[in-house]
């Protein structure tokens, strides 16, 4: 079941009414402390960003990002080359405000499962050709206070 299709409360959310971006922060907290709660803390914003990769984007999704890459100055960049809700807009049946709309409350899952894992970022999300999506992240202030330019040690590659 598509997590992001609930309610705050945990029932169906009518066909026709999308989450709103607060509604999508609150659901990407919960499901960052659950799908966290019997690991450590992470260590480091890169720990975080890759925690909402391996273990969020799963219990949301179904499965893992397709890549994660990151410039090593606070900006990550999550790379899903066939989301879901964009599988409706692949082979241009959509608009760009329509890929817009679709990825609206998953860049606020996003954003508030890193707030959950203690990073304060920025979240944008574009289709560059649908049904891929890429979601940014740019970094505040990072786990423990770290500031944007700190990822906490090695590269990650993007596949």
């Amino acid at each position: 079941m598509d997590v992001v299709g609930l309610g705050i409360d945990g029932r169906r959310l009518p066909p026709n009414r999308p989450l709103s971006l607060p509604e999508g922060f609150r659901v990407g907290a919960a499901l960052a402390e659950a799908a966290t709660a019997a690991r450590a803390p992470p260590a480091d914003t890169l720990d975080a960003v890759k925690a909402v990769c391996k273990d969020v984007w799963p219990a949301a999704y179904g499965r893992g990002v397709d890549s994660l890459r990151t410039n090593h100055r606070g900006t990550y960049v999550l790379r899903d080359s066939s989301f879901p809700r964009l599988a409706p807009l692949a082979g241009g049946a959509g608009t760009a405000a329509d890929a817009a709309s679709a990825l609206r409350v998953q860049a606020g899952l996003v954003a508030g499962a890193l707030a959950a894992l203690g990073v304060d970022a920025a979240v944008t999300a574009d289709a560059p050709a649908p049904p891929a999506a890429d979601f940014t992240v740019v970094v505040r202030r990072g786990v423990g206070g770290e500031g944007a330019g700190t990822t906490g040690g090695g590269g990650v590659g993007g596949g």
